[in-house]
């Protein structure tokens, strides 16, 4: 009996510390909230970028250029540099490095800081300096050429007429020397500086063996192609076959004909026309039959094959046929893929859904919708074509009126009586994130913003209704956590996410950069058929524009006269112009952000007669 006593005992406490262990697990993985909520912003100005930061701002501090932690709004670092020139994001990792600038005893200098502050490149040496994918592409003040790191090292040197392209793991040096129709390779490099003497097979792509086998392989390919054409048609001329790369395959094109080849230069087929497939590693060669003339309406498709452009797999008889005027875009949809016609940005016809091999499987009509990593076509589909239903609609994001792109999910809504909703957050796969009711009427609602918190812990949305922006955090249970409502509309909140705290701060950001107006220096004739024309620095630049025109009247951008140049530089020089012709210049700065531009107010225009 006492034994059996014992026993239950030493169950009560086993279960007492398994609960209290229980307890502590869920304390520790329960999600913390950190508000700080309407700071002022230290900054004086901000520097405008169009991607998300991770919670950085950047912008100046008494002159200086300096980061600020958007969290907290505490000063991340103020550094020597005076001027911002570009800020972007590397493609291929999570780098944000700014290209800043700094005047030293009157030459302006380029630099590097990273998203802490600190300096990688600093402002002794480069005049120039210019993002690549992979690295930077920087200019003494003797204009002599370097590919550099992002910590400055420098991993090669420019030569005379050097051209330097980069691919996945590797760059590659390379000369055309147009005279004898040939590539001379310089070099094979990693991004470590060192040379390679071969890509390895598994990196190798149709691209970047392109000017590899320029001289022989690709060569032997164009000859081919012309003989081709010169057999069917020796009265042809100007035979000059573009060469394309899609995955390992080259496609060649030429008087309407394409040739597809594999990377070793062996012919897979050829056709009269071809589709492209946007986003995959296929493409789609089609023989049109014409039956009554050349019209469009009037062709058929006798032959239509699917090829994966990387395993070389083909699938014939496909029923990519379709022959409207308008030209059919292709998308791989996971296994499957998606067609439609698009005459315009604004409209798609004719969406049809095929297997992975290319057949038909049904038409859906003349609407297409992405969801997520999901379709909206007749049904709404993810993408191993299962039917997914959702209980209310979807709110389109408003990409054309904001700048941020709602791309990290959707947002669903329910109406559940006249001015009350329900709003379903949901992530990329379209699983719900959580679920938060709204009582309001959100007909006329603009989605500005939608970010979902690390491990699905909460939601930020930003919203237009009624002229009046609101922004919101909710955690996982729908309960807000923090929100503001404005007419202005220019309230910033940012979020982070460490460990199991999540962090928000809101601040009303100060003026941001704007461009002064340029003003033009000195126009210069500097040589026999040259000019030169130089203007003052615009502070923030990212670059200039200058439009040059030939009959003095040059002053609006939209001449058709007119031809347009970009430089970083504070001059630009123009040479083989025409003896005793009169050239007008004028000059405007612009802040370049991804594919947008803001532009200053063009300079007064300056004209110089050319001896």
């Amino acid at each position: 009996m006492k034994k059996t006593k014992r026993w239950f005992a030493l169950l009560i406490i086993l279960t007492l510390l398994l609960t209290m262990l229980d307890n502590t697990t869920t304390k520790a993985a329960m999600t913390a909230w950190k508000i700080n909520g309407n700071y002022r912003c230290v900054l004086n100005k901000v520097y405008d970028v169009d991607f998300d930061t991770h919670g950085i701002i950047y912008g100046y501090y008494k002159g200086k250029v300096a980061l600020m932690d958007a969290v907290t709004g505490k000063l991340i670092k103020v550094t020597e540099f005076t001027d911002f020139n570009e800020i972007r994001q590397n493609p291929y990792n999570s780098n944000i490095d700014a290209i800043v600038t700094k005047k030293v005893h009157g030459t302006r200098y380029f630099g590097l800081i990273d998203q802490s502050g600190n300096t990688l490149v600093p402002p002794n040496k480069y005049t120039e300096i210019y993002y690549t994918n992979h690295g930077f592409r920087a200019i003494d003040a003797k204009k002599q050429t370097y590919y550099i790191s992002r910590t400055g090292k420098v991993l090669y040197t420019y030569g005379d007429n050097d051209k330097l392209d980069e691919y996945g793991k590797y760059f590659l040096v390379y000369q055309l020397i147009d005279a004898e129709n040939r590539v001379d390779i310089k070099g094979i490099y990693d991004y470590d500086g060192n040379e390679v003497t071969d890509i390895p097979e598994e990196d190798k792509t149709a691209l970047n063996q392109y000017w590899l086998l320029y001289n022989t392989k690709i060569k032997d390919m164009k000859n081919e192609v012309i003989a081709d054409i010169k057999k069917s048609d020796s009265k042809a001329k100007d035979i000059d076959p573009s060469v394309d790369s899609y995955g390992n395959c080259y496609l060649l094109n030429a008087h309407n004909l394409y040739y597809l080849y594999d990377r070793n230069g062996n012919l897979l087929d050829k056709s009269n026309d071809y589709l492209r497939v946007y986003g995959g590693d296929y493409i789609v060669l089609r023989n049109r039959k014409d039956v009554t003339g050349g019209i469009y309406a009037n062709e058929t498709v006798a032959s239509s094959t699917l090829y994966n452009t990387k395993t070389y797999q083909k699938w014939e008889n496909t029923d990519f046929v379709d022959v409207e005027e308008n030209p059919m875009i292709i998308k791989p949809f996971g296994k499957y893929f998606i067609s439609y016609d698009r005459p315009d940005y604004e409209c798609t016809y004719n969406v049809r859904l095929y297997n992975p091999s290319g057949k038909l499987i049904k038409e859906c009509g003349n609407n297409i919708m992405e969801l997520g990593n999901g379709y909206a076509l007749d049904k709404i589909y993810n993408q191993d074509m299962e039917n997914l239903t959702f209980d209310g609609k979807f709110i389109p994001s408003n990409d054309d009126i904001y700048s941020y792109n709602i791309d990290q999910g959707e947002i669903l809504y329910k109406t559940l009586s006249k001015n009350k909703v329900q709003l379903s957050f949901l992530d990329k796969s379209l699983n719900v994130v959580t679920k938060a009711t709204l009582n309001k009427n959100i007909d006329n609602i603009d989605v500005c913003e939608y970010k979902i918190f690390d491990n699905n812990s909460g939601v930020y949305i930003k919203y237009c209704l009624n002229k009046v922006y609101t922004e919101t955090v909710y955690d996982r249970n729908g309960k807000i956590i923090f929100t503001k409502s404005d007419r202005r509309g220019d309230t910033n909140f940012y979020i982070r996410s460490k460990g199991t705290t999540n962090y928000v701060g809101c601040t009303r950001l100060p003026n941001r950069l704007t461009l002064g107006r340029a003003i033009i220096t000195s126009v210069k004739n500097t040589g026999h058929g040259e000019a030169t024309v130089a203007w003052n620095p615009i502070p923030g630049a990212t670059g200039y524009q200058v439009n040059v025109s030939s009959d003095g009247k040059g002053t609006d951008p939209g001449y058709e006269y007119q031809n347009h140049y970009s430089t970083k530089t504070n001059s630009l020089t123009f040479r083989a112009l025409k003896i005793g012709g009169t050239y007008t210049f004028t000059v405007r700065a612009y802040i370049q952000h991804g594919k947008l531009y803001d532009c200053g107010r063009f300079s007064t225009s300056k004209s110089v007669k050319i001896k």
